[in-house]
């Protein structure tokens, strides 16, 4: 693969063979959208308007106008069809009413053509007052989005608006998913009609925080649920009826039984907000096979779009980026598939009205041309592809190696070492980077270091043969693409695992269990707000690491002559204890405790941010505390209560930490830091 090709590939938004274009804007807060069997699009602007796009313009007219609360996330929130669209001209809306005080309100409108018959909305549930409800920010988190089922049952999605512990209560819509009859009515077969009262027995499911969106699949029923995370995790949870989701109790996975886990889970690493998300099966397919069937979901923070497997959860992949703050996503008639973007935050004294748009995303089975240089990023030296897509299936198919076995970098890739390596079950690893050809990267003697689009690094795990081989490059957006190769038990060659999955490898003298990281798990560690790239920092790198290559005119600027802080090794039994336990964890979980970072508002694990102000020595959890009373992170003196030690030694369950890479605890991190809150003064 050329150069150019390559330069095309870090900028490529889609997969090869899509396009997509943009066929509405100036959209006054996008918020949520509908697809009529006539191509018609019903756009909810959050102020209040329904739009129509129509015949590829969107009418001036709306199809309704209603009178809404719209502060912060309030407003006009969901619309759905009805089944029979339109020879049952209904539509249905979610909204909240200012009257006689803010309150969810789901009303059904009878269509005239493109316009609501006047005088026919008919209420049919009226939600609680929100004033007297609780919560941060009583205006946050409220759901919205309505679906029809394919029992016929009108579904409803609503928010905990910040409140946190109405989740769980039957006194109240927050933190649940309603169902109701398409009149309003309440079906005698929803799983709480004899323990809940009045409006209430519509509860279909609880203990969600903020449901943004859902979707059924054609054919089998399925029900995923998109729940927006706290601190934690984003969620895709399988709706079932009386299914209890965790919040505030739980998020993410969970080994509690009293509580559902979802099916698929990312941490804050790879986004920070799910919203819109769709099944792939239209009536007409235009989507090319691998797609039928699959789940779209989108991330509102990160700008994404990925693509699910439903029967393989873990089977995740890109499928667009660079969108821009994208709230719901729908299929047209011809199975094209509709963007709503928002590119807005909430609506507040900051708020910019008309920055929504509606893009179509097609299939149109042509190949992108290769663009110039001039036109993207500089190309990379290495033919390396960077579309998962495009990984060659065996190692030694990979430009990257000139063989697999013994494996035998390529010329273009510089070798370097770390002081402090992250634990992965007692493994070794090797290291090398490269650089598109004339950049250089972004030198600093403290933080985070910036690497040019096409920058590529490779890790290669050892015991005493090769496990995997880990390749991560960095895109055009400030992302990143990974790939992982898992060593035959032959050492000839490693297979492409473009899902992550874990096999028993016989290893180091013994048999141990060994998790391959898939694409999108690789970016939960190597995300934007860790700097993308781990370990090459200057408190990281070995001196003679640096020297090689600032020698080789790598590092711009160049490195000034004097000592650097750096990290201090768990065997330098000269060094302070406290500089070695700190040096581990800066290591270890630094990546994602850290400010912006994944594991935001529990500490602060990184080596240069003082001790005092690391919410490391007794900082109050906001997440976590395995049940022990009057947990802390670490408590001077007491092993039982400083949860970082706890969570360190636990493995086979959600709260082990670090949460991917290990198997095993690490006895000699364990000993020490035991050793050091021990010491610290009460």
């Amino acid at each position: 693969m050329t150069a150019l090709v390559l330069a095309a590939l870090l900028s490529q938004e889609l997969p090869d063979g899509f396009e997509k274009a943009k066929v509405a804007d100036r959209i006054d807060g996008a918020v949520a959208l509908a697809v009529a069997p006539d191509g018609r699009v019903f756009i909810c602007e959050q102020t209040g308007a329904l739009r129509v796009w129509k015949d590829g313009a969107l009418l001036d007219e709306p199809f309704v106008a209603l009178k809404v609360d719209s502060f912060w996330e309030r407003g006009l929130i969901g619309v759905a069809l009805d089944p029979g669209f339109p020879g049952r001209p209904y539509v249905y809306v979610n909204y909240v009413s200012p009257d006689p005080y803010p309150h969810h309100v789901v009303s059904r409108f009878t269509a005239r053509g493109d316009r609501a018959e006047p005088g026919s909305e008919k209420i049919l549930l009226e939600g609680d007052d929100q004033t007297k409800m609780g919560g941060s920010v009583p205006a946050g988190h409220q759901g919205g989005a309505v679906h029809f089922g394919p029992d016929g049952k009108l579904y409803v999605g609503i928010g905990e608006q910040t409140a946190g512990k109405p989740s769980q209560n039957l006194d109240t819509f927050l933190g649940k998913i309603l169902r109701i009859n398409p009149d309003g009515t309440i079906p005698e077969d929803n799983p709480f009609v004899a323990t809940a009262r009045g409006k209430y027995r519509a509860i279909w499911a609880i203990g969600l925080r903020n449901p943004f969106a859902f979707a059924f699949q054609a054919g089998t029923g399925r029900m995923f649920i998109n729940d927006v995370g706290g601190s934690l995790w984003e969620e895709v949870n399988e709706g079932v009826a009386g299914g209890n989701y965790g919040w505030p109790h739980s998020e993410g996975p969970t080994t509690d039984p009293r509580f559902r886990g979802p099916v698929h889970a990312y941490p804050r690493g790879l986004g920070k907000s799910i919203t819109g998300g769709v099944f792939y099966d239209p009536p007409a397919r235009q989507f090319p096979a691998e797609y039928h069937g699959k789940y779209f979901f989108m991330d509102y923070d990160a700008n994404w779009i990925h693509v699910m497997d439903p029967a393989r959860p873990k089977s995740v992949r890109p499928f667009a980026k660079n969108l821009v703050r994208p709230v719901d996503l729908a299929l047209a008639p011809d199975g094209s598939l509709y963007v709503l973007n928002r590119n807005a935050w909430v609506k507040d004294k900051k708020y910019q009205p008309h920055t929504g748009s509606l893009w179509r995303i097609r299939y149109t089975g042509a190949a992108p041309a290769a663009r110039s240089p001039s036109a993207g990023p500089r190309a990379a030296a290495l033919g390396l592809p960077l579309n998962v897509d495009r990984w060659p299936a065996r190692l030694s198919k990979n430009p990257l190696f000139a063989a697999a076995s013994p494996p035998a970098p390529v010329g273009g890739l510089v070798p370097y070492d770390v002081i402090v390596p992250q634990w992965m079950d007692g493994a070794s690893k090797r290291r090398w980077i490269a650089l598109p050809e004339g950049t250089k990267l972004g030198y600093a003697p403290r933080g985070d270091w910036s690497f040019p689009p096409g920058t590529v690094l490779v890790e290669q795990i050892e015991y005493d043969r090769p496990v995997e081989t880990r390749i991560l490059a960095v895109d055009a957006y400030g992302g990143a693409v990974g790939a992982a190769y898992r060593w035959n038990a032959e050492g000839a060659d490693a297979d492409l695992d473009d899902e992550g999955n874990t096999v028993e490898i016989t290893a180091g003298g013994r048999k141990r269990p060994w998790t391959t990281a898939g694409p999108l798990e690789c970016l939960s560690c190597h995300s934007p707000p860790a700097g993308l790239v781990l370990g090459v920092n200057a408190r990281q790198l070995t001196a003679e690491s640096l020297a090689r290559l600032a020698e080789r005119g790598l590092l711009e600027p160049r490195p000034a002559k004097g000592p650097v802080e750096r990290l201090v090794p768990l065997s330098d039994a000269s060094a302070p204890i406290e500089a070695r336990v700190r040096s581990y964890l800066d290591a270890n979980c630094g990546g994602c405790h850290r400010p912006n970072g994944p594991g935001r508002g529990l500490m602060d694990a990184r080596f240069e941010t003082p001790l005092a102000k690391q919410q490391l020595v007794g900082a109050a959890l906001i997440a976590g505390d395995l049940g022990v009373k009057d947990a802390r992170n670490v408590v001077p003196g007491d092993l039982g209560r400083s949860i970082l030690y706890e969570r360190m030694k636990r493995r086979g369950d959600p709260f082990k930490m670090p949460p991917i890479g290990s198997h095993e605890p690490d006895p000699e991190a364990l000993r020490l830091l035991a050793e050091w809150i021990r010491s610290l003064p009460k």
